[in-house]
């Protein structure tokens, strides 16, 4: 067990090849894109914006991933462990304790994904797990919306 534990920490100073992370999930692409600027690369995807690599020099110069997370898109599919690594979560980042919140008056309730009793991050289906399309300017925003009803939320809501 041990031995598994010193691989799966070695730190990954190569970049992920974009082809592992190219599918088509409800009909829309996912995709790894790498940017680079100066000596650091970052490497992000549109599934759940997720930043997957960041490539920086360390203190003699050698490149070194400081990002803790997966070299393919089942691994962040399908997670052997944590689902959240490296993702924008939401529409709620945290928990709602009981599954449920009351806005005036209205008790609203959302998904179970947490322990059998809270909301976690969202719910089961929350930004985490979206496919949000990536317009490359400078700075790199990552947008989406989610519509009106969609798990107990009001309203549209959108994020850039």
């Amino acid at each position: 067990m041990m031995a598994l534990a010193l691989v799966a920490c070695q730190p990954k100073t190569e970049l992920i090849p974009a082809e592992n992370f190219e599918a088509d999930i409800d009909g829309r692409p996912v995709r790894l894109y790498t940017l680079k600027d100066g000596d650091i690369i970052l490497q992000v995807t549109n599934y759940g914006a997720r930043v997957v690599s960041i490539l920086t020099p360390d203190r003699k110069g050698h490149l070194t991933d400081i990002v803790a997370g997966h070299n393919t898109l089942q691994e962040y599919i399908y997670p052997p462990a944590e689902r959240f690594l490296g993702a924008c979560v939401g529409p709620v980042a945290n928990r709602i304790g009981g599954a449920s919140f009351e806005v005036d008056g209205v008790t609203y309730h959302t998904p179970v994904n947490d322990n059998g009793a809270n909301t976690l991050h969202g719910g089961p289906i929350g930004l985490s797990s979206g496919k949000l399309l990536m317009r490359l300017t400078k700075p790199l925003p990552l947008n989406t919306s989610i519509k009106t009803g969609r798990k107990a939320s009001r309203g549209t809501w959108r994020s850039s």
